[in-house]
This record gives C-alpha cells, sequence and structure tokens, in this order.
C-alpha cells in the first residue's frame, strides 16, 4: 500500500476480541488478514523461527507505531460516536452501515509500476506528524500499519516473496516439469526449458531448491528434495493461478456473452442488491456483460456458491477467501475494491506481486494501473483476462 494513496481518515473499531496472536493473520486468497489489537501478532511474528534480522532490529519500532494504534482502537471502541469518516468522500448507505463512494482514479502511468514500503518510512510519518496530525492521519498509520504486519505474516509464514508478473505465468510449466520428474522414478534432476531456467534463476526459493537437488549426492535424497519442490511449486501456483468457479454459467443473449454468477445474500435488502450490481459493472463490455444471480441460501444440487458478508469492523480491507468461497466487504470501504474481489471469485488471482529485500528491510510492490486485478481505483478489465473468462467459462 502506497503511504500517500489514503485519504480515509481513521475509523477503527474493535475487532477480533480474543487471541491476540498470528491467528489473526488470517490467509485469504493470497491475504493475511490482520485484525483486531496489532501488538501481540508483531510480538509473536518476531519471534517465530522464519523471522529474520530485520524483525528483530525493527521490532521497538514497530511496537511504537502499533501500540499507538491499538490504544486508538480502544479509544474509538468505547466512544463509537467518534468513528466518522472522511466528509470530503460521499459515503452511500449499505446493508444498515455505509460504503465510501470513490470514483476512479485517472490512470498516470500505464503498464507496472514499482514502489517500496517500509516500517521506517511509517515511522518517519508516525513521527513527523504526531504533534499535529492532519485528519487522515490515523487512517494511513492504520492502514500502513495493517499492510506491513500482513506482508510480515506472508513472508514468515513462508509466501514466496521473489515473484513478479514475469515469472508467475511460468509457475505452471516448472511444476508441470517437475512434476514428471518426480513420478519417474528413475529421474534425479527435472529438465528445464531455458524460459523455466531464466524465471527459476529469478526467484530465491527455487534457486536454493534447484541447488539442493544438485548438490545432493544420495539419490533417495535428491528424489525427497524433488517432491518438496512440487509441494512448494504447487503452493505458488495455487496462489497466482487461475482457479474456476463451477457455479458460474454462460450464455449467449444476442450479440453479448453472459456471465452469471450466483451470490448468497442473505438479509441483504432490494436495494443492498441494486447497488452490488452497480458495483461491477467493470465487468461488463461490449462483447460481455456479467450479473448477479443473487441467493438467499446454499443450494444443495449446485456447486458452492460464494457467501457475501458485510462486516462492520472498520480498520480492515475488503478480501476473499477462494477456500471456503467468502467476499467480505467492510464498513466504510471502498466501493471500488468490490469489483476487484468479484474478480477472485470468477478465478482470478491478484496481479500485484510484493518483493523483500532482508539487505534493506523493504517490501517492494509491483502492480499494473491498468488491470482491475492489480489496482482496483484505476484498472479495469484487460483483454487477456476477457480471453481467459472465455475459455474457462465456454457457452455450451
Amino acid at each position: 500500500m502506497k503511504l500517500q494513496s489514503y485519504s480515509m481518515i481513521f475509523v477503527l473499531a474493535l475487532v477480533g476480541c480474543g487471541k491476540k496472536t498470528a491467528d489473526q493473520a488470517a490467509q485469504s486468497n493470497g491475504h493475511w488478514e490482520v485484525t483486531g489489537p496489532l501488538s501481540g501478532v508483531v510480538d509473536e511474528l518476531s519471534r517465530e523461527k522464519r523471522a529474520g534480522k530485520c524483525d528483530s532490529a525493527e521490532l521497538d519500532m514497530k511496537m511504537e507505531i502499533v501500540t499507538a494504534v491499538d490504544k486508538k482502537l480502544e479509544e474509538l471502541s468505547k466512544n463509537p460516536e467518534s468513528n466518522k469518516w472522511d466528509e470530503s468522500q460521499k459515503a452511500i448507505k449499505f446493508h444498515g452501515g455505509a460504503l465510501l463512494s470513490m470514483e476512479m482514479e485517472k490512470l498516470k502511468k500505464s503498464g507496472y509500476q514499482t514502489y517500496d514500503n517500509s516500517w521506517k518510512e511509517l515511522y518517519t510519518y508516525f513521527k513527523k506528524n504526531a504533534a499535529n496530525p492532519p485528519k487522515e492521519y490515523w487512517a494511513i498509520v492504520n492502514n500502513y500499519a495493517r499492510s506491513l504486519v500482513s506482508d510480515d505474516a506472508k513472508r514468515i509464514g513462508g509466501v514466496n516473496m521473489g515473484i513478479d508478473e514475469n515469472t508467475a505465468p511460468v509457475i505452471i510449466d516448472i511444476l508441470t516439469d517437475t512434476q514428471k520428474c518426480a513420478k519417474d522414478l528413475s529421474c534425479v534432476s527435472p529438465n528445464y526449458s531455458k524460459a523455466e531456467l531464466d524465471a527459476i534463476a529469478k526467484v530465491p526459493y527455487y534457486t536454493s531448491y534447484l541447488a539442493d537437488i544438485h548438490n545432493s549426492a544420495q539419490i533417495g535424497e535428491r528424489r525427497d528434495l524433488i517432491t518438496g519442490f512440487v509441494d512448494r511449486l504447487q503452493y505458488d501456483q495455487d496462489r497466482y493461478g487461475f482457479g474456476l468457479n463451477d457455479s458460474i454459467k454462460t450464455r449467449k443473449n444476442n450479440d453479448k456473452i453472459e456471465i452469471e454468477l450466483p451470490l448468497i445474500v442473505k438479509g441483504f435488502s432490494t436495494e443492498d442488491r441494486k447497488t452490488l450490481t452497480d458495483l461491477i459493472a467493470r465487468w461488463t463490455d461490449k462483447n460481455h456483460s456479467t450479473l448477479f444471480r443473487f441467493v438467499d441460501g446454499q443450494d444443495s444440487t449446485a456447486a458452492k456458491f460464494y457467501t457475501l458478508f458485510f462486516d462492520n469492523i472498520p480498520g480492515k480491507r475488503d478480501f476473499t477467501n477462494t477456500e471456503n468461497r467468502e467476499i467480505h466487504m467492510i464498513q466504510y470501504g471502498d466501493t471500488r475494491a468490490f469489483a476487484h474481489e468479484i474478480g477472485h471469485s470468477m478465478g482470478f488471482p491478484d496481479h500485484y506481486y510484493e518483493m523483500w529485500s532482508p539487505e534493506q528491510c523493504t517490501y517492494t510492490y509491483r502492480h499494473n494501473g491498468d488491470d482491475i486485478m492489480s489496482d482496483h481505483a484505476t484498472g479495469y478489465v484487460t483483454d487477456d483476462e476477457w480471453k481467459l473468462l472465455d475459455k474457462s467459462y465456454p457457452v455450451k
């Protein structure tokens, strides 16, 4: 998350009351959502075996920030009337709460762009503005801190942070060739193409696996390492690959292909459902139209549908849990984000990438402002995404 991109003011409410540990960092479609107090999470992550030098060196800095956020969260939980949003943003009523109606931003640069985030950068902002905080101060500190804690949880939890838009599409090819070797009892070294080797060379996790395989003199040990590499690649493929939603139906309607997505919206009003339909306008073009089939409960005879939840817990961000087929919207959430989450329910992974520099203690992010699955504030459905939808959900 880019520090200067936040204009919402702080609207935290007390959430996740209970175990204040890294258990709060729940993995959902590649996101590790951290809810509730942050101090316990940061402390526990710093004591994990995979924690590095940056985690210990920056612990005091992190704790100063998150302790202040937790204190502010507790204050607001005792005085709900102080939960105000930025009056410059238009709020719309939704499911007993409100969403922030955000306009699409003008794209400044096309294609993938790079920016960095770090605890040091946040700490500089946190200290510089503490005495005379601007109205958006706590929103920035809260969102930025939660983003960094989530990234720390992913990194320490074993998420591969060496993949970018160039290597992600090749993972399936690397996985396929590694699986071939794993299934062939006589194979002791996978055979990769030049493109696959070039991709492997850019990902530290992969180069480490390959080096261990090649350096092992024992055939049995080599075979075990190859199997371990398959598991690593499968995990990454699940995160970065496309996943079919078998509840989606397509049909021809005049000159357009209609994409029908069932969505369980039990308890949501007619007006709420109209709002949801309006929020996915970007999933319609001259050749396609996407529409919901709203249902009030699970159809036991059909594929499992996605269920929509509206979480009255400001301070989080919208997310999709593809394993449980859940879409979560949040109180005072950005209306633009819902279309991005619907992309996940159709099978698309995130098209933004995070890389970690242990030397600089900095996260580097790659995002494409043209692509709805990379930047919900500026992006639209790309031609490649439409083609993949047509291929994945053919009209029968």
